[in-house]
């Protein structure tokens, strides 16, 4: 610790008011590792955990397993809809099959009961898209 007589003077002077110390003699007092600490205005020392939205990036020149070909037509088969394969293919890359299920469930109840407007590609497309939105998965549709 190397302080001149004024600035031990000084720190004296502000220790008996019960003034804080200028960070300047922060490093100077304590020998341990230096470290650095941004404060502004409003800084608490409060965690929030925030749900960052992740893109999922599609790999185009990986070529699809059969196994999730297979899922897919199996779903444009259960919904009537050859025309939506590629949504299909593309919820079946994206989605977890539990989700993908959930859906298909809904759209089976609904169907049961009489209660579809459209059809049901269009009520599991619906599904699927607010599913997706509320995992943070991108479909890329809008």
């Amino acid at each position: 610790m190397k302080l001149n007589n004024n600035e031990i003077r000084n720190i004296t002077n502000l220790l008996e008011k019960g003034k804080p110390l200028p960070e300047k003699y922060r490093f100077l007092l304590f020998d341990t590792d230096q470290e650095v600490e941004l404060l502004w205005n409003g800084k608490n020392d409060e965690v929030e955990n925030t749900v960052l939205p992740f893109q999922a990036i599609e790999h185009i020149d990986e070529p699809r397993s059969e196994e999730k070909e297979c899922f897919a037509q199996d779903i444009a088969e259960r919904l009537e809809d050859d025309h939506s394969l590629g949504f299909f293919r593309k919820v079946v890359d994206l989605m977890s099959e539990n989700l993908i299920y959930q859906a298909l469930s809904e759209v089976k109840d609904t169907y049961l009961t009489g209660k579809i407007k459209k059809s049901k590609a269009a009520l599991f497309t619906s599904v699927i898209k607010s599913k997706a939105l509320e995992h943070n998965i991108n479909l890329g549709i809008k």
